[in-house]
């Protein structure tokens, strides 16, 4: 059967290459990355755009589009999307930084993961195969302290960033806290990738204020795994906060001027809310052709 082409994304700027969503049957979808026969242009791509936003619909998803270029969006900003799969992004970010260099754009692939996904196999491999082959590739862990319900000294030896070491990668250990210190080991990460030598790790110490996840309270039926007051005492090392006062010391910014933005955001946040809590559910069959193909009784 001809493949229906729902969504077309063009990751090249010669289009020679696109991300394309396709409808196989009512139970198969695929999304895949292959050359692109017979539309030649982004601008051809606008004949699938109506499909792309029925199939959308029909999926529960909400698509923003203005014009044509809104589908270029996700490549074009940078985005290889994301997964549930623990550590999936150690190999994603590799593969990036390999055709960066292949093409030569200059490009630099980031890997952000937690000190959890450090303990997975294909850390290894990506650290060794960029190290290996000089890749344009930042690996940020960024290490809270904890894996699920586990603090990370009972699960994780050693330090993670003498992993990196051992490959002879550029490592830093930051203040994950500290805007100033992040932005500045990104960018000599970032300058040494582009100037050809190759990857970099950057530990950021950082601190999981949430939980693992919002209810967990009630997962854990009264056990717990730390202690509040080293949530209170992280919670005063707010990065946000911190800068904040960073701005208001060097007359960067004034009260009023910090007051707004949390106003502005704070307004979005409530919004994307309401839009949620007031939008139709998405359809529960679907899920028997997006998840459980060929289980309906």
């Amino acid at each position: 059967m001809r493949a229906r082409i729902l969504a077309i994304d063009f990751v090249n700027d010669d289009d020679r290459f696109g991300l394309v969503l396709e409808r196989f049957s009512q139970n198969e979808t695929r999304l895949c990355l292959r050359p692109i026969v017979g539309i030649h242009h982004q601008q051809d791509a606008v004949d699938h755009l109506h499909d792309a936003l029925d199939f959308a619909a029909e999926i529960g998803v909400t698509w923003s589009v203005n014009d044509v270029d809104a589908i270029t969006v996700p490549l074009k900003g940078g985005i290889l999307g994301a997964n549930g799969i623990v550590g999936a992004g150690f190999a994603i970010a590799t593969g990036a930084a390999y055709s960066a260099k292949l093409t030569g754009d200059g490009r630099v692939a980031v890997a952000f993961f937690g000190d959890g996904a450090a303990n997975q196999g294909v850390f290894m491999e990506t650290l060794n195969v960029s190290s290996l082959w000089k890749l344009p590739v930042i690996f940020v862990c960024e290490h809270n302290g904890f894996s699920e319900f586990s603090p990370a000294a009972t699960v994780t030896s050693g330090e993670i960033v003498d992993r990196a070491r051992a490959f002879k990668i550029s490592c830093e250990v930051i203040d994950g806290n500290d805007v100033l210190a992040v932005a500045k080991a990104t960018s000599a990460a970032i300058e040494g990738a582009r100037a050809g030598r190759g990857p970099a790790f950057i530990e950021a110490k950082t601190y999981r204020i949430q939980g693992h996840f919002e209810a967990e309270h009630l997962f854990l039926a009264g056990a717990k795994y730390r202690e509040l007051d080293e949530i209170e005492s992280w919670r005063k090392r707010d990065p946000i906060d911190r800068f904040g006062q960073f701005l208001l010391d060097q007359g960067k910014a004034d009260a009023r001027q910090l007051s707004d933005i949390e106003t502005r955001v704070a307004k979005r946040v409530d919004e994307a809310v309401r839009f949620a809590q007031t939008s139709e559910p998405a359809d529960t069959e679907i899920a028997f052709d997006l998840m459980f193909d060929g289980q309906k009784a």
